[in-house]
């Protein structure tokens, strides 16, 4: 879906040019930085919908940003690094990563996979209703609109009813 946000972070202006037009010309909204603190900070001022990360940062490594990206968001993060071992790409999917992608690599592929990761997430944040459209369902969450009730891990809870409101609105319009 076009105008959703990536973060792309690499210490590698050329790098950086080449997936920004790529990107871009997907219709991507894109924002680059350079270095793990500047990552942590956009990931709380721009909320990207997607994190391209390099593992060689200057400073910060990008299995520590990743690992610090992991406390504020679970928005897909793709490694993308010259460090080809096993053990390396292990640790970055360990340590939270969803893909890893080894340099030289084809824009094209890089890519196609940026638009199966949005689309995966994208399908996996909304709601799925059931009987009707009464029944709004999210991972580990459903919100029964006609009986008002709501189950988080299979446990009903209680609310008072402004409060179903508000998560029955949000719910419905995220």
């Amino acid at each position: 879906m076009a105008g959703e946000r990536i973060l792309l972070v690499d210490d590698d202006p050329d790098i950086l040019e080449v997936l920004q037009l790529y990107m871009e010309k997907e219709g991507y909204e894109i924002l680059t930085v350079s270095d793990g603190s500047a990552a942590l900070k956009m990931v709380a001022e721009f909320k990207p919908d997607l994190i391209i990360l390099d593992v060689m940062l200057p400073g910060m490594d990008g299995y520590e940003v990743c690992a610090n990206i992991r406390k504020m968001t679970d928005v897909p993060i793709l490694f993308l690094s010259a460090k080809h071992s096993d053990v390396n790409q292990i640790i970055g999917l360990t340590i939270g990563g969803d893909d890893f992608i080894t340099k030289p690599y084809n824009p094209s592929i890089l890519v196609a996979k940026v638009k199966a990761h949005l689309r995966r997430n994208r399908i996996q944040n909304e709601p799925q209703k059931n009987h009707n459209d009464k029944i709004l369902s999210f991972p580990g969450l459903k919100i029964d609109l006609e009986s008002c009730t709501v189950q988080v891990d299979g446990e009903t809870i209680t609310l008072p009813a402004k409060e179903f409101q508000l998560l029955a609105y949000l719910a419905q319009h995220p």
